[in-house]
């Protein structure tokens, strides 16, 4: 029997969190035994009820000192959020965890997504701390060449692209749950986008986007999410008098019912590692128009695509999402071939076996 260690921020829900909620699920039905530990109590924890789980600290600084307080054992770790990965290595390095397999999962493509100053802090870190992790885990082929291409300490790392799995069971349980946020849909036919208010989800492109090729034909926009772009992003909306097309709703946990339902969807994202919400969008409607914010979303001919961070070709590409597409047979295989290599079970035995 093996014991798994899994480290977490705090509770807030992202597609890292999915993912370790993913693999504590599968690790449930097996006889190995596992620890989460949260650094901090930020967030919800109802998101986390069927899960047994400790908290550090009210605060992340706080939680790192009491995981360094102790010294444990364990077969393997899980992490994926790089200041986590770093402190992992440096309880290695102190002999504070005794661990065999370290597997370090990178959640975005730092390389290219962050400034000089802080891709080359990055750049540093990474150097000195990713050399003990025994697995590196990428969401796509792009963030594998961009990592080797930075970081030359990582020779003897197992490094592999493992695409994000998709959550169907999940999916098709919460869609048969009633959602009050429903009503805020007043109309039959819209477009939705979802994700979180910051600038590489490309949010602000869309809005100018929407208003620079505007026609009678353009249905309502619904983009859900939230975060630090919020009154940027109403400010936009209002600059273009587009008050009563374009709605920014709050953030759902549950946002399968609108996806479902909508006319088309939209993802029009700078840059991504891999977007957890397209997949979500693929198996719910067949009516998907996305940027390529990774390269390996060109590949996709079941969906419609754009350029990503160009306000001319998400606006043309607007226009030919007016009519709902029925998508052909052999496109729709393709879908369906698509969806299933991205099953749980085998997303499961890839990262941690």
């Amino acid at each position: 029997m093996s014991k798994y260690l899994f480290i977490l921020p705090n509770f807030k829900i992202g597609g890292a969190e999915r993912i370790v909620q993913l693999l504590i699920s599968k690790l449930d039905h097996t006889k190995n035994e596992y620890d989460l530990f949260f650094l901090s109590d930020i967030g919800e924890k109802k998101n986390w009820e069927n899960f047994k789980y400790y908290v550090l600290g009210k605060y992340q600084i706080f939680g790192f000192f009491s995981l360094f307080k102790n010294h444990s054992k364990y077969e393997t770790t899980f992490t994926t959020h790089f200041y986590i990965n770093y402190f992992i290595s440096f309880l290695k390095i102190t002999k504070r965890i005794e661990v065999k397999n370290i597997i370090f999962r990178e959640s975005t493509p730092f390389f290219s997504r962050y400034n000089f100053i802080k891709k080359n802090i990055i750049k540093i870190f990474h150097t000195i701390f990713y050399i003990y992790a025994d697995r590196i885990i990428f969401q796509s082929e792009l963030m594998r060449d961009e990592f080797n291409l930075n970081i030359k300490s990582c020779k003897n790392s197992n490094k592999i692209v493992v695409y994000n799995p998709l959550f169907k069971n999940k999916i098709d349980n919460l869609i048969n749950y009633s959602n009050d946020l429903i009503y805020s849909i007043p109309s039959n036919k819209y477009w939705v986008s979802l994700g979180r208010y910051i600038p590489e989800k490309g949010f602000d492109l869309l809005i100018r986007s929407y208003a620079k090729y505007y026609n009678q034909n353009f249905l309502p926009l619904y983009i859900f999410g939230n975060g630090p772009e919020s009154n940027r992003l109403q400010f936009l909306i209002s600059k273009f008098n587009l008050e009563d097309k374009i709605f920014l709703i709050n953030y759902t946990t549950n946002p399968y019912i609108f996806i479902k339902n909508a006319n088309g969807c939209i993802l029009p994202s700078r840059i991504e590692g891999f977007p957890n919400i397209l997949n979500e969008m693929i198996y719910l409607n067949e009516n998907v128009l996305s940027t390529i914010c990774v390269p390996e979303i060109s590949n996709l001919d079941f969906i419609s695509i754009c350029l990503p961070n160009d306000i001319d070709s998400l606006g043309n590409s607007l226009l030919n999402l007016i009519d709902s597409k029925v998508i052909t047979n052999e496109k729709n295989l393709n879908r369906i071939d698509y969806l299933d290599k991205l099953d749980s079970d085998v997303y499961f035995l890839k990262v941690l076996y």
